[in-house]
């Protein structure tokens, strides 16, 4: 025979449960937004100075387009999702220490 404390135990505990479940999935962050092909103004701005290429491209969800390149750093571009046909600019650069590029300056005006 069940005892009245077994059930509400359980009842409890069924209760309980997708809160606990639903608190755990909003506290997650949101995996970043992208547009393929193009850059929106948020994901610019989610560039920041500092960022690999690699960190830009899965940002942008492009690998953009090669611009132009000497002594250590080199930009790319990006298409804009304004339909204004401009192009977004981002020029990457090495440093001596760890050879990785890295984002040195952006402009979302680049290339008009």
């Amino acid at each position: 025979m069940t005892s009245s404390r077994t059930v509400l135990v359980s009842c409890a505990a069924a209760v309980l449960t997708p809160v606990v479940l639903v608190s755990a999935a909003a506290a997650a962050p949101a995996p970043p937004q992208t547009s393929p092909g193009c850059v929106t103004r948020a994901e610019f701005r989610a560039a920041k100075v500092g960022l690999e290429q690699a960190q830009v491209r899965r940002t942008f969800g492009t690998s953009g387009r090669f611009g132009d390149g000497g002594a250590g750093g080199y930009s790319r571009s990006y298409a804009r999702c304004d339909d204004s046909g401009c192009r977004v600019l981002v020029e990457f650069s090495t440093l001596e220490d760890d050879r990785v590029p890295r984002v040195a300056n952006k402009r979302y005006r680049g290339l008009c």
